[in-house]
């Protein structure tokens, strides 16, 4: 599944998304959706994954509907934050875990893209 021309730009959004930690919730659910995009392109001919995929999507649906600018603005919705963070932690993982199940990305690759970012700096 490696082979996929895909597998280069998952691990980059990976990396991405790694390194956004602290960035905005908006920035991160943005990764999160396309990291989606990608496992669902690599694996739309998967069956046992199909289930899964639709899964993640629906919970992204969810965050999209309850996301709100002023969570990135402002500490006085921490409370809405917080609960935001927690389920995207959620799919942060389920979509890590299709990732390894299906090995969509290889140790070659992600050293390919970690190799690059480091000739950034």
């Amino acid at each position: 599944m490696t082979q996929n021309p895909l597998a280069y730009h998952l691990a980059e959004a990976i990396f991405n998304l790694i390194y956004s930690a602290n960035g905005t919730i908006y920035k991160r659910l943005n990764l999160c959706t396309f990291i989606h995009k990608c496992c669902s392109a690599m694996l739309r001919d998967v069956e046992d994954a199909k289930e899964e995929l639709k899964r993640v999507e629906e919970k992204l649906k969810l965050l999209r509907k309850s996301y709100e600018p002023i969570m990135d603005l402002s500490n006085h919705v921490f409370e809405k934050k917080i609960a935001f963070e927690i389920y995207l932690d959620q799919v942060i993982e389920d979509l890590l875990v299709l990732i390894n199940d299906y090995e969509l990305v290889n140790p070659r690759i992600m050293q390919e893209v970690y190799a690059a970012r480091w000739g950034e700096s």
